[in-house]
């Protein structure tokens, strides 16, 4: 694969363009704390890697109404002290710098309506909500 080529997929009509982690700034950046793995059924069974495809919940919306908050496919790349990408191999556990990717090209204008530095936000799969966010800076 060439560097910084994109990929395009297809789903449910709209063109989603998925930059290659660590060729691209993404969107905006963030500081996210990752909760714990453990036996509870609110918590994952095991623990979260780089790479990882979360759903992105703004705070607002799921304290307005839980059972209907709009997910976004907002993903994270997760960033170690020197703003390198951290290997897909190393478990994450507890805070980190992520610079976040909108994936649909069509879903940037939205969001930027709604996001400033200081939007929080969770990271869910499904109704599990497995991490904590704010946003720290704007990057587009």
């Amino acid at each position: 694969m060439e560097k910084g080529c994109q990929h395009y997929l297809f789903w449910q009509g709209l063109r989603i363009t998925v930059s290659i982690f660590g060729k691209s700034k993404g969107h905006f950046l963030a500081e996210i704390s990752v909760y714990p793995c453990g036996p509870e059924t609110h918590r994952r069974n095991k623990p979260a890697f780089n790479g990882i495809r979360w759903d992105f919940v703004y705070d607002e919306d799921h304290e307005r109404d839980q059972e209907r908050a709009m997910c976004y496919m907002i993903w994270p790349e997760f960033l170690d002290e020197s703003g390198v990408a951290i290997s897909s191999k190393i478990p994450l556990v507890g805070t980190y710098r992520a610079r976040m990717h909108i994936v649909s090209s069509e879903m940037v204008e939205e969001n930027f309506e709604k996001l400033r530095v200081g939007t929080k936000f969770y990271c869910s799969e499904g109704t599990m909500i497995t991490a904590k966010g704010t946003v720290t800076k704007l990057t587009v």
